[in-house]
């Protein structure tokens, strides 16, 4: 292994030549992801601070936990991204992969794909709100706040968890990826 993360290492150009498998783990894939993912994030923070201010004394503080957790996820989204943009560590991370680090990548990946979705989710359980904002001057302010009321506060608790999860999840991604 170690070999191979030496001719890895010493590999001009960017190229690698005779240690890699292209995989499913792309460093450029996980820079693409990693980029639109916290743009997701901060949209999605930047609604739910727009709700805590319009809220004012009524804003629930499961939002603030949830946007909290989208701001941390968006840091290790910030992360890995200037890690995989380093040549040394996205060469390394794609030497094949086998027993508990190739298992590790392949639920990276899928962890990605995942947030992907429940990101998706989140921007359309806010969606509503969103349009509010953009059209705020036509909107009163009770009207946006009887629509902040109407948030499922279990649904953002829910969301919440699974931001948690990802956040967790990548976490421990980049502290292999520092490895490198």
């Amino acid at each position: 292994m170690s070999e191979n993360i030496n001719n890895c290492c010493s590999v001009e150009k960017g190229a690698l030549v005779n240690c890699v498998r292209i995989s499913a783990m792309d460093p450029a894939l996980i820079v693409e992801s990693t980029a639109g993912l916290f743009g997701t994030c901060e949209k999605i923070s930047g609604i739910i601070s727009w709700i805590n201010e319009k809220s004012l004394d009524d804003a629930d503080p499961s939002l603030g936990v949830l946007r909290s957790e989208l701001d941390s996820l968006s840091q290790v989204f910030v992360s890995i991204h200037t890690s995989f943009r380093e040549t040394s560590v996205a060469r390394c991370v794609l030497l094949p992969q086998t027993g508990y680090e190739g298992q590790h990548w392949r639920n990276v990946k899928r962890s990605l794909d995942d947030c992907k979705g429940s990101l998706f989710k989140l921007d359309r359980f806010f969606h509503p709100i969103a349009k509010a904002k953009r059209s705020q001057a036509v909107l009163q302010s009770k009207a946006i706040k009887a629509m902040i009321r109407e948030l499922n506060l279990a649904d953002v608790q829910g969301f919440k968890q699974q931001i948690t999860s990802y956040r967790k999840v990548l976490e421990l991604s980049q502290q292999l990826i520092d490895v490198y």
